[in-house]
């Protein structure tokens, strides 16, 4: 089960406990469905907790939909699930950045470059999304603005600077920039493979609970570019669970200074914050998510733990 789903466990209302059976057995659609009839069933009999994650659930299901289907390009059905996932999480830049694939695969620049100046306006280093920035209006042969924004991919993550990268570059001082777009179209799906291979695999050991494994894999990726802020808060993760905490909390200390507005790495910093002992630090965290996302289930539920306690 998700670590949100371990921390505040079944038993909220019996559609509820379906979505999540579905949702951890991946059957999204299913899922959406059994949220929306314990939202229902929580306007006739007033729960909160169950309101806030059953609506956090359903946007976790839209945004599994709309991976799946960027993977089989259907990209329509892409932005729609992350258009409805965005209705309710606005501020994951994320999936700002995947809507915004999917809106270029569909001849949409404008819209996709909207949603990536909310993407870059969450996170400010976000360098797949000043790349794919770059990618549009070099196919708008606004060549200057494309520039400056592959410029900025590059300083944020120099993996970007492979050997198509350089042929694209050699492509566009000599002006064949039919050629250079079709190189740098591959950039962004080729340029930082290693990097998510340690990450998934590293992700794919936690799921298994072999946390010594997945903190390798974790460095390994973070050795190649450290300047990953989900990679950070994984890797804190992980050593949480090995009883690690100091080192816990000083990675998801990194990854939340790399970007202030990242709501996990917000939330998980709180969440061992308080396991060390520090409640009025970690509270301030959970008041952070809760500014970002005034209807986070998990901070609002500690924030009421940790009032409750102060009283």
């Amino acid at each position: 089960m998700s670590l949100l789903g371990k921390m505040l466990g079944f038993g909220r209302s019996s559609d509820y406990d379906t979505g999540i059976r579905l949702f951890d057995q991946g059957q999204y659609e299913e899922a959406i469905e059994a949220f929306a009839r314990a939202l229902q069933m929580s306007t006739k009999r007033p729960d909160p907790l169950t309101q806030r994650l059953a609506t956090f659930y359903t946007a976790e299901s839209y945004t599994h939909l709309g991976h799946e289907a960027l993977k089989t390009s259907h990209w329509e059905r892409a932005a729609q699930c992350f258009s409805s996932a965005l209705d309710i999480h606005p501020h994951y830049a994320d999936l700002h950045f995947h809507l915004a694939c999917s809106l270029y695969k569909q001849q949409k620049p404008d819209m996709a470059l909207a949603s990536l100046a909310h993407a870059t306006a969450i996170n400010a280093r976000y360098a797949r999304a000043y790349m794919l920035k770059g990618q549009i209006h070099y196919s708008q042969a606004n060549y200057e603005t494309a520039l400056a924004s592959l410029a900025l991919a590059l300083e944020y993550e120099p993996g970007f600077k492979t050997e198509v990268w350089q042929r694209f570059q050699q492509a566009h001082e000599t002006e064949q920039y039919t050629e250079a777009q079709q190189l740098l179209d591959t950039v962004l799906h080729t340029d930082i493979e290693d990097i998510q291979y340690h990450f998934k695999l590293g992700d794919d050991f936690y799921k298994r609970e072999l946390f010594a494994e997945s903190v390798e894999e974790y460095h390994r990726a973070l050795s190649i570019n450290p300047h990953y802020p989900d990679i950070r808060c994984h890797l804190g993760l992980a050593l949480r669970q090995l009883g690690r905490l100091p080192e816990a909390i000083s990675e998801l200390r990194q990854a939340v200074d790399a970007n202030p507005r990242y709501i996990d790495g917000l939330l998980y910093l709180g969440i061992a914050l308080e396991e060390a002992g520090s409640g009025l630090e970690a509270s301030q965290f959970f008041t952070q998510v809760l500014e970002l996302d005034p209807d986070h289930p998990a901070a609002r539920e500690h924030i009421q733990r940790y009032n409750q306690r102060a009283a």
